[in-house]
């Protein structure tokens, strides 16, 4: 990290449970601008738990969310959207005959007056945030 890096989320003491386990006991993690985090760890070790909590898709049982400086708490993966955070669930194929950036904008499509995708429009909101990183993805995706 930087000594000027801006933090841009903060999860603090993260806990969730569901009946009979304990997904998420006391989770910390931050982010900075500019920077590409990879959650790693066996099933089950709460990754997609922790990342549908920031997504709005779980609200945790306890801990804090801290979004560019304020405590946060989503109802809904739309509060989140609504601030800039969107996630692309791990499934293997969502809807194979869409495009990656289809896939990705599921439900935020970006279309003309007639329902026509605006795919250049797409390919290029998706992309938008990786510029910087360009050497590390295939050219036929940018």
């Amino acid at each position: 990290m930087k000594k000027d890096a801006v933090e841009v989320v903060r999860m603090e003491s993260i806990c969730k449970s569901f009946p009979g386990v304990q997904a998420l006991n006391d989770v910390n993690f931050s982010g900075y601008r500019g920077e590409i985090h990879a959650l790693v760890g066996e099933n089950g070790a709460g990754k997609s738990t922790l990342i549908k909590i920031l997504g709005g898709v779980f609200q945790p049982d306890s801990g804090n969310i801290i979004l560019k400086g304020k405590e946060i708490a989503f109802k809904s993966t739309h509060a989140a959207r609504m601030v800039g955070i969107s996630v692309v669930h791990q499934e293997l194929v969502l809807v194979p005959y869409l495009s990656v950036a289809e896939n990705i904008l599921l439900g935020q499509e970006d279309c003309n007056k007639l329902g026509i995708l605006r795919s250049l429009s797409m390919r290029q909101a998706v992309t938008r945030p990786l510029h910087g990183f360009q050497e590390y993805i295939p050219k036929e995706l940018l």
